[in-house]
């Protein structure tokens, strides 16, 4: 379920425990086709037990209170050491071409994907780096 206003994401799309760099270059060569360019970083953190071999690595549950008399008992943070993260490096190519008087957008997009893991001090053994190319097609009629 994703909340949306115009076509664009109200909330942010990646779960917690992530963070993001984007780079995008657009450029309208023609009055009705539109070519865009961008490369996306994205960093992971998992806490997930079944991969920290039953005990999270990352601590902390978003529905459970903080309990501040209880901060002795807490295990110490330590960013990107505490847990498996996924290094995921997304480079788009899209192009977007609108009809003259015809209410019609075709948009072509190609995406190459390398994921790679990174087990820090977990002592996970980290999957195989992972490649995707993904192809995709869209046609709006408005």
């Amino acid at each position: 379920m994703s909340y949306t206003n115009d076509n664009e994401n109200l909330g942010f799309h990646l779960p917690p425990n992530s963070d993001e760099f984007l780079v995008q270059l657009q450029s309208l060569p023609q009055y009705n086709l539109l070519l865009t360019l961008n490369y996306r970083l994205i960093r992971h953190g998992t806490n997930d037990p079944a991969l920290m071999g039953g005990t999270p690595a990352i601590y902390g549950d978003a529905d459970i209170p903080f309990d501040y008399s209880q901060t002795d008992s807490y295990p110490d943070k330590s960013f990107l050491n505490d847990g498996i993260y996924d290094w995921n490096h997304i480079i788009t190519l899209r192009a977007s071409y609108t009809l003259p008087d015809f209410p019609l957008t075709v948009t072509l997009t190609y995406s190459f994907c390398y994921t790679s893991w990174d087990a820090n001090k977990s002592g996970v053994s980290p999957p195989a780096d992972v490649y995707k190319n993904i192809i995709s097609l869209r046609v709006n009629v408005f």
